[in-house]
């Protein structure tokens, strides 16, 4: 259902609108997704001495 939502195009409309990116990731490739950016704020956050 979320797939069919994110391809409508009345939603791609709505979110240009707003000035966003449209994107769609499967529950694997979002976990994944999640888990490169997580790794690559913790990084950056180590780095600024933010996190340890």
């Amino acid at each position: 259902m979320a797939r069919r939502t994110a391809e409508e195009q009345a939603f791609r409309d709505t979110l240009k609108k707003l000035n966003l990116t449209w994107a769609y990731l499967d529950g694997p490739q979002f976990a994944e997704q999640v888990k490169a950016e997580d790794a690559t704020f913790k990084a950056l956050m180590t780095r600024i001495g933010l996190a340890r």
